[in-house]
């Protein structure tokens, strides 16, 4: 059979980019004006980080959710890869993702 070995990496320093969508739409849907993010580790301590809610974030990703449904899922077209890659307010939209998870207090 298969071996797993546990490698027990310790918290992040920081948030993790990719989650920061997620995080914002639980606050956009349950009103919060900040989140907790915790990344912990077995047997190397916690790191509790705020996530503070950015509205104008927050109306971007719904914009891109609704030219997502109304270019595909409406049409029932499938996406073609990195869709939206090319425009400028998407990759406008990527670096805020990447600032509000460096922005995150500790």
């Amino acid at each position: 059979g298969k071996r797993y070995k546990l490698i027990d990496a310790g918290p992040r320093e920081q948030v993790n980019f990719l989650h920061v969508p997620q995080l914002q739409m639980h606050m956009l849907c349950t009103g919060a004006p900040f989140a907790l993010y915790l990344s912990f580790s077995v047997a190397k301590g916690m790191a509790i980080f705020i996530v503070k809610r950015d509205a104008y974030y927050q109306k971007q990703m719904l914009r891109f959710m609704q030219r997502f449904v109304n270019t595909f899922a409406l049409k029932r077209t499938p996406p073609p890869p990195n869709f939206f890659f090319d425009n400028k307010s998407y990759q406008h939209f990527l670096g805020h993702t990447k600032k509000i998870a460096r922005s995150a207090q500790l």
